[in-house]
């Protein structure tokens, strides 16, 4: 029963109590309390009993509603009524205007709606937070702050925040606000506006006003303003820190006054009574700060005149220079030795601006150039630098104007219209980072130059003929190897080496063959320059380098242009010299691809054409190689031979052709070599000339073949001559007279018993020497003999002066004479030539019965050969002797 009641009553409660919590809820009434109060399981469990007593309870619900809903109108209307009078005086306030109550905005005016860029039904009805012109968090702080504000709270009445337009754009703007009621209830009446501007400008301020501090306080500037009539003195901290001391300490015009140094005070007077006359201050002086430091100040200002034209103020700014000063006179100083540097430099120094023209010449530049300051100073550059300079130099002022130094050599124009090299470091000048000229020191090198360019020709060419030397040789020879290995290009490489040079000195001098050297030298430059470079390598050595050539044929015939070249006659003094040469040839890279084995090769070549007879080219091949070594050996076998009696003398008789009888023994050289058995004379003689191994086995030839016809003499066997060669370095020497004088004496030979047979190489014409040797050999009655006439260069002048005794005419056109008609021509005019200067005439080398006979036809007085008779060792020739006729 007693729980029965408990419920009842709980009913009766909660209907009395749902009444209360829908009427008051219809008012904004809330009991949140009140239902937080009640237990679910509790509602949950009469649930039913509930929604009886709620439907009980809606007429009673339904009443309070029309009586809230009627009431609410007549207020509506009360508070319109006085809202358009507040409307109507804050529209014509011209303020961003609004009116805010506890529902939300009431009121927003035209110009709040442009500032903010929306319209009303973005604001009427809606709290602070829930309208666009806030984010999020400050429309929680001014929602905040108006709920204080409506509840009577003190908050501030100017405050100012962050909005955003309705374009996006974000403003800052000041808000003013304040309460007010509206038929007794609390309302915000308030106004914003767009200060956005307004903060930029005073940020602006604030910034311009900390950059002016900090400018004073790096530039050791303060400001000050005197009052002169009241005595009162405003000045920035600077001044403090200036005048050493603590900021914000005393600081009067007496404290001023009683810092200037005792030696500038007496100067205050004068310069302030000339500051006012003249409206303006501005004066330097020394001050002592309280450490006893003295420091520089630099004083600036204006004075300020009243109405009575009274001096009133003194306004402007006082500079700590100390530092200034000090810079100054180094500054000074540094410009004053720049300026001695400048103006006393060795060198020519020159500073252009930036469109090229002279600013500054010193001294020396002026000399140098010839030109007055007046000439030169804003005229341009170009004009002075000679024409094929003229792109690199410009190229080099690109450089300087980018702000790089650079170096390099030109021609500088004289004002006498020569031109100057001059070696030049340019450097840009920079102020402030920027390039605002360029300097530039000039040295004339023009002497310097010729003389490195003289010491240069020197290193590379070839002091007696000017021609391209030894190392020049090996550079180009390395170049010509390193660019055809890349480009796979054939060169050739052509050796040359004069024959009888060594005569030439011995018999006329070394000046005579230094000219010959030159004269040769000159010819082959001139026809053989665009063919390739010629070199002197040395003595009578020459190179040829043919850079390229296609087929061996070009070669060859280049070689062949040096042969004919070098056969030429040149006229040396009164001599005319026939000389000849011999050329090795070696190609690149069929012959070697390094310097040391083309060389190597055309070497051997080279000697390989001088021992086969000179006067003729040779290509390298593989035969050279062993006949080198060959040469090597007998070389060095020379001296052993001649010691040991290895050579021995063989003779071929001359007989008469008509009668048949011997009329002399011409001595020939055999070597019997202990290994290689009988070696050629063909192989060995020219290998002796070109040794100079000639001279002592010459004279071992003489003196044997003098010493057998002594003896054949004695004995009854010889009634003829013996019949010597003689080679042209051995005849050549200038005591070889004397020499056969000494032989003849030493075997007791009658002069008239010897014949010495000398080849057209001895002879040159007009060569005094050549014939004063004839002329004493003859004149001892020595028979002289011309022997191979026809191979060399004879001339018809020399034949007739030397008046020699007999000609000999070459194996070569005795050969099948009888079968060439063009042989047999030139044997007659040769017979006929001879004969006409009372010569005999032998022919040499006559090995048939044809030959024989033909030449016998043509006139020949002797003959020799191996038709006749082979050469005899000496009792072979005592045989051949002793057979009757």
């Amino acid at each position: 029963m007693k729980q029965r009641m408990t419920i009842n009553l709980s009913k009766v409660m909660l209907l009395f109590f749902g009444s209360l919590f829908i009427g008051f809820s219809i008012q904004h009434i809330v009991l949140e309390d009140f239902i937080h109060g009640l237990s679910l399981p509790f509602i949950l469990s009469n649930l039913l009993e509930y929604a009886a007593i709620l439907i009980i309870s809606l007429p009673l619900v339904s009443i309070t509603a029309i009586r809230y809903i009627r009431n609410k109108n007549h207020y509506d209307r009360q508070v319109f009524d006085q809202l358009e009078q507040f409307r109507v005086i804050l529209e014509d306030s011209q303020l961003g205007a609004f009116i805010y109550g506890k529902s939300g905005f009431i009121y927003v005016g035209k110009v709040f709606l442009d500032v903010l860029g929306h319209n009303h039904e973005t604001f009427i009805g809606k709290a602070f937070d829930e309208v666009p012109m806030f984010d999020r968090n400050t429309g929680k702080i001014v929602m905040e702050n108006a709920r204080k504000r409506l509840n009577g709270e003190e908050v501030p009445t100017l405050y100012t925040v962050p909005a955003v337009k309705k374009d996006g754009t974000k403003i800052i703007i000041e808000v003013r606000a304040s309460v007010s009621h509206l038929k007794g209830q609390p309302v915000i009446i308030g106004s914003v506006n767009d200060i956005t501007s307004r903060m930029k400008l005073e940020s602006q301020l604030i910034k311009s006003e900390q950059n002016l501090r900090e400018a004073q306080r790096i530039a050791n500037i303060g400001s000050c303003d005197f009052n002169i009539l009241t005595g009162e003195l405003y000045k920035t901290d600077e001044i403090y820190r200036i005048f050493g001391l603590e900021a914000g300490s005393k600081f009067t015009k007496y404290t001023f006054l009683s810092a200037i140094h005792p030696e500038d005070r007496k100067k205050v007077p004068r310069i302030l009574k000339r500051s006012f006359l003249k409206g303006e201050l501005e004066a330097i002086v020394r001050i002592v700060r309280l450490d006893g430091e003295v420091r520089t100040i630099h004083c600036f200002g204006s004075v300020v005149y009243n109405d009575q034209k009274q001096p009133e103020k003194l306004v402007g700014t006082i500079q700590d220079i100390t530092e200034n000063m000090y810079m100054s006179k180094r500054l000074a100083e540094g410009e004053e030795k720049y300026r001695s540097l400048f103006e006393n430099n060795m060198d020519s120094a020159f500073i252009l601006d930036l469109s090229g023209k002279f600013v500054e010449v010193n001294k020396t530049g002026l000399l140098t150039s010839g030109f007055t300051k007046e000439e030169m100073i804003g005229e341009h550059f170009i004009p002075f630098i000679h024409p094929r300079d003229k792109k690199k130099i410009l190229q080099h002022f690109e450089v300087l104007i980018g702000g790089n130094s650079t170096r390099f050599e030109c021609q500088v124009r004289h004002k006498s219209g020569d031109y100057l090299l001059f070696s030049i470091n340019a450097v840009p000048i920079i102020v402030d980072k920027k390039v605002s000229g360029i300097f530039y020191l000039g040295k004339d090198i023009t002497q310097q130059k010729k003389q490195e360019e003289h010491i240069q020709y020197l290193a590379y060419h070839d002091t007696l003929t000017g021609l391209a030397n030894r190392q020049h040789f090996a550079d180009e020879l390395e170049r010509l190897i390193t660019i055809n290995k890349a480009e796979a290009s054939p060169f050739a490489l052509l050796y040359m080496d004069l024959d009888r040079l060594k005569v030439i000195n011995d018999h006329l001098g070394h000046e005579a063959g230094d000219q010959l050297l030159r004269k040769i030298g000159t010819r082959l430059k001139s026809q053989l320059s665009d063919k390739g470079t010629l070199f002197r390598i040395g003595g009578d050595e020459f190179s040829f380098l043919i850079p390229s050539f296609t087929t061996k044929k070009e070669v060859i015939k280049i070689a062949e242009e040096m042969l004919m070249i070098c056969q030429q006659p040149y006229k040396i003094g009164r001599n005319t010299i026939h000389t000849h040469t011999s050329v090795g040839i070696a190609l690149f890279p069929e012959h070697g691809v390094e310097a040391e084995s083309l060389l190597k090769a055309a070497d051997m070549a080279m000697y390989s054409a001088k021992q086969t007879g000179g006067n003729q080219y040779r290509i390298y091949d593989k035969d050279i190689i062993s006949t080198n070594d060959y040469r090597f050996t007998l070389e060095n076998d020379f001296q052993r031979a001649l010691e040991e009696q290895e050579f021995f003398l063989v003779y071929q008789p001359k007989v008469d052709i008509n009668t048949g009888d011997i009329k002399s023994a011409e001595a020939l050289i055999r070597w019997n070599h202990p290994t290689k058995g009988l070696i050629s004379p063909a192989d060995f003689i020219p290998l002796a000339e070109e040794t100079g191994f000639i001279v002592p086995l010459g004279e071992w030839v003489l003196k044997e073949a003098c010493r057998q016809a002594k003896e054949w003499q004695e004995n009854g066997l010889l009634s003829y001559r013996v019949a010597v060669n003689v080679s042209a370095i051995q005849f050549q020497r200038t005591n070889f007279d004397e020499f056969v004088r000494e032989v003849l004496e030493e075997t007791n030979l009658e002069p008239e018993w010897l014949e010495i047979e000398i080849t057209e190489g001895t002879f040159m014409e007009e060569d005094t020497f050549t014939a004063q040797a004839v002329t004493k050999l003859k004149d001892m009655g020595i028979y002289i003999s011309l022997d191979d006439f026809g191979t060399g260069y004879s001339s018809m002048m020399y034949l007739k002066e030397f008046r020699l005794h007999a000609l000999k005419i070459d194996r070569g056109f005795i050969e099948d004479v009888h079968l060439r008609e063009e042989r047999a021509s030139i044997v007659q005019a040769i017979i006929q030539l001879a004969h006409g200067l009372q010569m005999d005439v032998v022919a040499e080398g006559v090995e048939t019965l044809e030959e024989l006979t033909y030449i016998k036809m043509l006139g020949i007085d002797h003959v020799q050969g191996y038709y006749v008779s082979k050469p005899l060792i000496a009792n072979q020739f005592e045989n051949l002797i002793k057979v009757p006729k």
